[in-house]
Protein backbone atom coordinates (compact mmCIF):
# COMPACT_ATOMS: atom_id res chain seq x y z
CA UNK A 1 0.00 0.00 0.00
CA UNK A 2 2.40 2.28 0.15
CA UNK A 3 3.61 2.52 -3.04
CA UNK A 4 -0.41 4.06 -3.51
CA UNK A 5 1.82 7.42 -2.55
CA UNK A 6 2.59 8.03 -6.31
CA UNK A 7 -0.15 7.66 -7.36
CA UNK A 8 -2.36 10.09 -5.15
CA UNK A 9 -0.75 13.48 -5.30
CA UNK A 10 -3.56 15.79 -6.22
CA UNK A 11 -2.21 19.12 -7.18
CA UNK A 12 -4.28 22.21 -6.94
CA UNK A 13 -2.72 25.32 -9.53
CA UNK A 14 -2.77 28.39 -8.81
CA UNK A 15 -2.39 30.86 -12.23
CA UNK A 16 0.35 33.66 -11.93
CA UNK A 17 1.34 35.68 -14.88
CA UNK A 18 4.03 34.75 -17.03
CA UNK A 19 7.97 35.88 -16.27
CA UNK A 20 11.21 35.94 -17.99
CA UNK A 21 14.60 35.97 -16.96
CA UNK A 22 17.11 37.34 -19.81
CA UNK A 23 20.08 36.42 -17.79
CA UNK A 24 20.15 32.81 -17.25
CA UNK A 25 17.71 32.28 -20.36
CA UNK A 26 15.13 30.71 -18.76
CA UNK A 27 11.42 31.49 -19.04
CA UNK A 28 9.18 31.23 -16.22
CA UNK A 29 5.67 31.04 -17.27
CA UNK A 30 2.71 29.98 -15.81
CA UNK A 31 -1.10 30.05 -16.52
CA UNK A 32 -4.49 28.26 -17.63
CA UNK A 33 -5.00 26.98 -21.28
CA UNK A 34 -7.24 29.14 -23.45
CA UNK A 35 -8.77 26.56 -25.32
CA UNK A 36 -9.03 22.47 -26.04
CA UNK A 37 -7.36 21.20 -29.12
CA UNK A 38 -9.89 20.02 -32.25
CA UNK A 39 -7.14 17.58 -33.33
CA UNK A 40 -6.02 15.43 -29.86
CA UNK A 41 -3.70 13.14 -32.08
CA UNK A 42 -1.59 15.13 -34.34
CA UNK A 43 1.13 17.72 -32.77
CA UNK A 44 0.14 16.85 -29.28
CA UNK A 45 2.33 14.90 -26.33
CA UNK A 46 -0.76 12.77 -25.47
CA UNK A 47 -2.35 11.14 -28.55
CA UNK A 48 -6.14 10.97 -27.57
CA UNK A 49 -8.58 9.03 -29.34
CA UNK A 50 -10.72 5.97 -28.36
CA UNK A 51 -9.00 2.42 -28.11
CA UNK A 52 -5.68 4.10 -27.86
CA UNK A 53 -3.16 2.01 -25.22
CA UNK A 54 0.15 1.98 -24.19
CA UNK A 55 1.83 -1.09 -21.99
CA UNK A 56 4.86 0.06 -19.52
CA UNK A 57 6.96 -2.33 -17.21
CA UNK A 58 7.93 -0.45 -13.85
CA UNK A 59 10.01 -1.88 -11.00
CA UNK A 60 11.12 -0.12 -7.56
CA UNK A 61 14.70 -0.35 -6.22
CA UNK A 62 15.15 0.71 -2.65
CA UNK A 63 17.94 0.08 -0.15
CA UNK A 64 15.79 -2.64 1.64
CA UNK A 65 16.04 -6.14 -1.11
CA UNK A 66 12.67 -6.71 0.54
CA UNK A 67 10.60 -4.30 -0.89
CA UNK A 68 11.93 -4.66 -4.41
CA UNK A 69 9.32 -5.57 -6.67
CA UNK A 70 8.07 -4.61 -10.04
CA UNK A 71 4.88 -4.59 -12.73
CA UNK A 72 2.78 -3.55 -15.19
CA UNK A 73 1.04 -0.39 -16.20
CA UNK A 74 -1.64 0.03 -18.28
CA UNK A 75 -2.87 3.27 -20.02
CA UNK A 76 -6.47 3.06 -21.84
CA UNK A 77 -8.02 5.68 -23.62
CA UNK A 78 -11.53 4.02 -23.16
CA UNK A 79 -14.15 7.53 -23.28
CA UNK A 80 -14.77 11.16 -23.12
CA UNK A 81 -16.68 13.41 -21.38
CA UNK A 82 -17.67 16.90 -20.64
CA UNK A 83 -16.44 19.57 -18.24
CA UNK A 84 -18.20 22.94 -18.33
CA UNK A 85 -18.32 22.40 -22.17
CA UNK A 86 -15.33 20.96 -22.83
CA UNK A 87 -14.53 17.76 -23.98
CA UNK A 88 -11.84 15.36 -21.84
CA UNK A 89 -11.16 11.81 -22.34
CA UNK A 90 -11.12 9.27 -19.98
CA UNK A 91 -8.03 7.20 -19.48
CA UNK A 92 -8.58 4.30 -17.35
CA UNK A 93 -5.13 3.44 -15.56
CA UNK A 94 -4.34 -0.30 -14.69
CA UNK A 95 -1.86 -0.82 -12.37
CA UNK A 96 -0.57 -4.54 -11.49
CA UNK A 97 2.25 -6.39 -9.45
CA UNK A 98 2.94 -8.94 -7.17
CA UNK A 99 0.96 -7.57 -4.05
CA UNK A 100 -1.17 -4.91 -5.37
CA UNK A 101 -4.03 -4.66 -8.34
CA UNK A 102 -5.85 -1.19 -9.00
CA UNK A 103 -7.07 1.27 -11.01
CA UNK A 104 -8.80 4.23 -11.56
CA UNK A 105 -9.52 6.86 -14.40
CA UNK A 106 -8.48 10.29 -15.11
CA UNK A 107 -10.15 12.86 -17.37
CA UNK A 108 -6.90 14.17 -19.91
CA UNK A 109 -7.23 16.90 -23.07
CA UNK A 110 -4.38 18.49 -24.63
CA UNK A 111 -4.83 21.67 -24.96
CA UNK A 112 -3.00 25.10 -26.49
CA UNK A 113 -0.13 25.33 -23.62
CA UNK A 114 -0.18 21.01 -23.19
CA UNK A 115 -1.82 18.13 -21.69
CA UNK A 116 -4.30 19.40 -18.80
CA UNK A 117 -6.20 16.44 -16.09
CA UNK A 118 -9.16 17.16 -14.58
CA UNK A 119 -8.64 16.56 -11.04
CA UNK A 120 -12.24 15.07 -10.20
CA UNK A 121 -11.46 15.21 -6.44
CA UNK A 122 -11.13 18.78 -6.51
CA UNK A 123 -14.10 20.36 -7.39
CA UNK A 124 -13.51 20.57 -11.06
CA UNK A 125 -9.43 21.53 -10.81
CA UNK A 126 -7.46 21.27 -14.04
CA UNK A 127 -4.01 21.10 -13.91
CA UNK A 128 -1.21 20.67 -16.11
CA UNK A 129 0.07 17.43 -16.82
CA UNK A 130 3.25 18.63 -19.12
CA UNK A 131 3.65 21.52 -21.34
CA UNK A 132 3.84 22.01 -25.13
CA UNK A 133 4.69 23.41 -27.15
CA UNK A 134 7.88 23.95 -25.01
CA UNK A 135 11.26 24.82 -25.57
CA UNK A 136 14.71 23.89 -23.80
CA UNK A 137 15.06 25.10 -20.54
CA UNK A 138 11.46 26.91 -20.32
CA UNK A 139 10.54 26.25 -16.39
CA UNK A 140 6.74 26.13 -15.57
CA UNK A 141 5.73 27.49 -12.42
CA UNK A 142 2.88 26.75 -9.83
CA UNK A 143 1.37 27.13 -5.73
CA UNK A 144 0.27 23.80 -5.25
CA UNK A 145 -1.12 21.73 -3.05
CA UNK A 146 -0.52 18.25 -2.28
CA UNK A 147 -2.48 15.35 -0.98
CA UNK A 148 0.30 13.01 0.55
CA UNK A 149 -1.24 9.07 2.03
CA UNK A 150 0.57 7.98 4.51
CA UNK A 151 0.32 4.10 4.50
CA UNK A 152 1.74 2.66 8.41
CA UNK A 153 -1.79 4.77 9.40
CA UNK A 154 -3.81 5.55 6.24
CA UNK A 155 -4.31 9.17 7.15
CA UNK A 156 -3.62 12.05 4.70
CA UNK A 157 -1.52 15.37 4.95
CA UNK A 158 -2.32 18.37 2.83
CA UNK A 159 0.79 20.64 2.04
CA UNK A 160 1.02 23.24 0.30
CA UNK A 161 4.75 23.81 -1.87
CA UNK A 162 6.15 25.62 -5.20
CA UNK A 163 5.80 23.06 -8.16
CA UNK A 164 8.50 23.46 -10.89
CA UNK A 165 7.90 21.38 -13.93
CA UNK A 166 11.35 21.99 -16.00
CA UNK A 167 11.99 21.25 -20.09
CA UNK A 168 14.52 19.48 -22.02
CA UNK A 169 14.42 19.09 -25.64
CA UNK A 170 15.97 16.67 -27.72
CA UNK A 171 16.53 13.50 -25.35
CA UNK A 172 17.24 10.61 -27.00
CA UNK A 173 15.67 7.42 -25.45
CA UNK A 174 15.36 3.76 -26.28
CA UNK A 175 13.03 1.70 -24.65
CA UNK A 176 11.20 -1.76 -25.34
CA UNK A 177 8.82 -0.46 -27.67
CA UNK A 178 11.57 1.76 -29.90
CA UNK A 179 13.64 4.76 -29.99
CA UNK A 180 12.17 7.96 -29.50
CA UNK A 181 13.40 11.84 -29.51
CA UNK A 182 11.69 13.11 -26.79
CA UNK A 183 10.71 16.05 -24.32
CA UNK A 184 12.09 15.45 -20.44
CA UNK A 185 10.27 17.01 -17.82
CA UNK A 186 11.53 17.03 -14.33
CA UNK A 187 9.02 17.67 -11.74
CA UNK A 188 10.32 18.95 -8.68
CA UNK A 189 9.08 20.62 -5.30
CA UNK A 190 10.80 24.26 -4.06
CA UNK A 191 11.82 23.70 -0.41
CA UNK A 192 9.79 20.87 -0.03
CA UNK A 193 10.13 18.06 2.17
CA UNK A 194 7.06 15.63 3.42
CA UNK A 195 7.75 14.16 7.31
CA UNK A 196 6.03 10.89 8.01
CA UNK A 197 3.81 11.19 10.88
CA UNK A 198 5.15 8.03 12.89
CA UNK A 199 9.32 8.90 13.00
CA UNK A 200 9.56 12.43 11.19
CA UNK A 201 11.77 11.10 8.70
CA UNK A 202 12.38 13.74 5.76
CA UNK A 203 10.69 12.24 2.19
CA UNK A 204 11.67 14.35 -1.07
CA UNK A 205 10.55 14.33 -4.29
CA UNK A 206 11.36 14.11 -8.11
CA UNK A 207 9.69 13.25 -11.15
CA UNK A 208 11.03 12.70 -14.60
CA UNK A 209 8.74 12.22 -17.58
CA UNK A 210 10.03 11.36 -21.09
CA UNK A 211 7.49 12.33 -23.82
CA UNK A 212 7.41 11.86 -27.77
CA UNK A 213 5.81 13.90 -29.85
CA UNK A 214 2.43 12.04 -30.97
CA UNK A 215 3.35 8.96 -28.98
CA UNK A 216 2.53 9.84 -25.69
CA UNK A 217 4.68 8.90 -22.70
CA UNK A 218 7.76 6.53 -23.15
CA UNK A 219 9.50 6.49 -19.64
CA UNK A 220 8.63 7.97 -16.32
CA UNK A 221 11.26 8.26 -13.27
CA UNK A 222 10.34 8.90 -9.34
CA UNK A 223 12.72 9.83 -7.03
CA UNK A 224 11.88 10.10 -3.25
CA UNK A 225 13.69 9.50 -0.12
CA UNK A 226 11.09 6.99 2.18
CA UNK A 227 9.97 6.69 5.54
CA UNK A 228 12.32 3.27 5.85
CA UNK A 229 15.30 5.40 5.94
CA UNK A 230 16.19 5.08 2.27
CA UNK A 231 16.43 6.05 -1.47
CA UNK A 232 13.59 4.70 -3.66
CA UNK A 233 13.47 4.80 -7.19
CA UNK A 234 10.66 3.54 -9.61
CA UNK A 235 11.72 3.30 -13.28
CA UNK A 236 8.70 2.73 -15.78
CA UNK A 237 9.26 2.20 -19.71
CA UNK A 238 7.21 1.38 -22.49
CA UNK A 239 6.83 -1.39 -23.86
CA UNK A 240 4.40 -1.17 -26.47
CA UNK A 241 1.56 0.64 -28.03
CA UNK A 242 -1.58 1.21 -30.14
CA UNK A 243 -2.60 4.31 -31.54
CA UNK A 244 -5.60 5.36 -33.92
CA UNK A 245 -6.57 7.14 -36.65
CA UNK A 246 -8.08 10.42 -35.09
CA UNK A 247 -11.28 11.71 -36.83
CA UNK A 248 -13.25 15.51 -35.51
CA UNK A 249 -16.98 14.44 -36.07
Amino acid sequence: MKYLILFLLFIFIIACDDTTNPEDNIIKSTGSYTKIKENQTEDVLLPLKLGNYWVYMFKYDTTDEHTRMGGYDTLTVDGDTLFSGEKFFILSRTYINFYVYFSFRVFVSNTDIGVWLHDQFSANTNYLVVKYPAINNEIYYSDVKIWLYHAPDTSYNNLKAERQLKVETNQNVVVDAGTFNCYKFTESYKNFKLYDLSNDTVQFYQFVYYYALNVGKIKEEIYHITYFNGKEIKKEKLMTYSLKDYKLY
